[in-house]
């Protein structure tokens, strides 16, 4: 999956980012427009770096690995999708987006325990394409086609790719976990990724509701709705520090033998989640400001020193102080996005990519 992430950024030109500010466009529906179709036939493209990657790391051709990557550049291509909408201002569709994304393949995994077993792979894939349907029938209805939509690639473009590809190395984690503690601590390690993924639903949240809201507005708008994401994902934080034990303890116990360190692991992620939040208001008011190169190199840069780190722990620790890897890594993120937001903030900063100064609907 680490490996389909990688390949499908890589290929996806950045949009999933970019399309959140074509409300700042003078046709914001031509513009998502040629978005989601350059996006849709970037799909085979990202298909060819994810097989590059998995090459690369020496991954078993078997049907795990397929599915996994399969999944992932699935997954990648419907974050997308709901950006797309979120970027239009079409929350109730985004939330929908997001829904299904979520709940069709587990419904079709609990189906095929009940029903039976041997279909476990198929019933999540067919699932995740499922899911993605939705999305895609979402989009193309919200959407308008245009052949004069703006340029697909202008100054601002290499930035968001670069914001693009950042965003997936993180996904790198449970490899280079791997590499060198071993493949089980490797499994461990992603396996307190997937179960705390669904804790990233707010930040993700946060950051789509907000930037298609300030892009448009002006300096008092923008540090109306700041505010509004700051509070949410304050107490959003303060909520997963809270419940980040126990939620290690409830995943001990449904994992069952065989993942030790488990409890810590999830609770450190949990606990990232919730700093995520708040560093995702940051990050958004870069995106906003067309400054997601900036975003893109904090991003790279913290990735970087938190990989380090996490090989460093390997070489000199043990599997146990894993738990210190993401919580570095919080800090690492809330301290550079919340310093590079408050350098490039100001009066034309808030407002010198703005098409008019209209007020949006409050944050959520």
């Amino acid at each position: 999956m680490a490996c389909g992430y990688v390949g499908a950024a890589i290929a996806s030109l950045g949009l999933s980012n970019r399309v959140l500010t074509v409300n700042g466009q003078s046709d914001p529906g031509a513009t998502a427009g040629k978005f989601f179709a350059a996006r849709t036939f970037s799909i085979p493209v990202g298909v060819g770096f994810a097989v590059l990657v998995a090459l690369i790391f020496g991954l078993p051709w078997t049907a795990v690995v397929l599915l996994g990557l399969a999944v992932a550049l699935f997954d990648h291509y419907t974050d997308f999708l709901q950006a797309a909408l979120a970027g239009l201002t079409r929350d109730t569709k985004a939330v929908v987006v997001i829904m299904a994304q979520r709940l069709l393949p587990f419904v079709a995994l609990i189906g095929a325990l009940v029903i039976n077993p041997d279909y476990l792979l198929w019933a999540f894939a067919g699932g995740t394409i499922a899911g993605i349907g939705v999305g895609v029938v979402l989009v193309a209805s919200s959407v308008r086609w245009a052949r004069s939509a703006g340029a697909l690639f202008d100054d601002k473009a290499v930035g968001f790719w670069f914001s693009g590809i950042a965003s997936s190395l993180p996904q790198l984690q449970p490899a280079i976990a791997g590499a060198v503690l071993g493949p089980a601590v490797a499994g461990v390690y992603a396996v307190a990724v997937r179960v705390t993924s669904p804790l990233s639903i707010v930040p993700i949240g946060i950051q789509t509701i907000l930037v298609p809201r300030i892009s448009t507005a002006n300096a008092e708008r923008v540090r109306l709705v700041t505010k509004q994401a700051l509070i949410v994902s304050a107490v959003y934080a303060a909520l997963l520090a809270v419940l980040a034990f126990p939620l290690g303890w409830a995943a001990d116990i449904a994992l069952g033998e065989g993942f030790d360190h488990i409890v810590s692991l999830v609770a450190a992620f949990t606990v990232m989640s919730g700093a995520a939040a708040i560093a995702q208001v940051s990050y958004g008011r870069l995106i906003a400001r067309h400054r997601a190169g900036l975003g893109a190199a904090i991003v790279i840069i913290t990735t970087l020193v938190n990989l380090g780190f996490l090989w460093v722990i390997g070489d000199f620790a043990c599997a146990g102080w894993l738990w210190t890897v993401p919580l570095i890594g919080s800090v690492l993120g809330i301290t550079a996005f919340t310093i590079a937001d408050i350098r490039t903030s100001g009066p034309k900063a808030s407002g010198e990519h703005a098409v008019t100064a209209k007020a949006g609907a409050p944050l959520g």
